[in-house]
């Protein structure tokens, strides 16, 4: 279970990466910072500007299927040391997944996958 927990919070750092930019004076960014200028460097056509979201959807679409992920994302889990002011993992989801041609995105279906998956409980 802690193995699985640790993929979960990395999928969500992950999902956060694109709105929280990379801090250039940071040094534990700087792997971080030589990708980000490497897919800057790359043809629009080679780069994708949500490759580290499309990450995150994957490795969440597949890590949802367990339920006692699915319990902790709906009840509104944060990873332990997120800023207080961040969103939880549903509402970025949610956010993601309400954005301007999200449903053309690479990442669609695999936020329908999420959402599938988040809807099916014991109970029904």
């Amino acid at each position: 279970d802690g193995e699985v927990m640790a993929l979960l919070d990395i999928a969500i750092e992950l999902l956060f990466e694109e709105d929280e930019g990379i801090n250039e004076g940071d040094g534990k960014s700087n792997s971080k910072q030589k990708a980000l200028e490497i897919s800057k460097s790359l043809p629009r056509s080679v780069s994708s500007e949500s490759t580290s979201m499309d990450r995150g959807i994957e490795v969440m679409t597949y890590i949802v299927s367990k339920t006692f992920v699915k319990e902790k994302i709906v009840a509104g889990y944060k990873p332990e040391g997120s800023p207080p002011d961040r969103k939880s993992a549903l509402e970025r989801i949610v956010e993601i997944g309400c954005a301007p041609n999200s449903g053309d995105a690479q990442m669609a279906f695999g936020l329908a996958g999420i959402f599938n998956l988040l809807a099916v409980s014991m109970e029904t």
